[in-house]
């Protein structure tokens, strides 16, 4: 698995799943590879949707959470300019993570269920 460790909050300093915002002209599928690549220095294909996940914000707005898997295409992980760290992870060697989405989804992969 792809994780990488947060420069910014929330979450500064954990190792957790590539993540950012769509942009208003874009699809959430090419936002995922976008995002991995800026993040990442990795090119992936989108392959399938995983999850979309509903998180209430302190401000009174919402987030959807739109989690997708994505397969390795090339590119050599270097961390992003929001990321300390890129890496890759076997499901054995997981780093502890502290947002919720990052959580289910490592506890799905360790189990085989993704």
């Amino acid at each position: 698995m792809l994780l990488v460790k947060r420069a910014n909050d929330p979450s500064r300093g954990s190792w957790e799943l590539p993540a950012g915002f769509v942009e208003p002209d874009e699809a959430p599928a090419a936002a995922v590879a976008r995002e991995v690549l800026e993040e990442t220095g990795v090119v992936i294909d989108v392959h399938s949707l995983l999850d979309i996940l509903h998180r209430p914000d302190p401000g009174g707005m919402a987030d959807l959470v739109i989690v997708y898997k994505g397969l390795y295409v090339s590119g050599d992980v270097t961390a992003g300019d929001d990321a300390d760290e890129a890496a890759w992870f076997k499901q054995d060697a997981l780093p502890e993570v502290a947002l919720v989405t990052t959580q289910r989804m490592t506890q799905l992969w360790v189990t085989g269920k993704i």
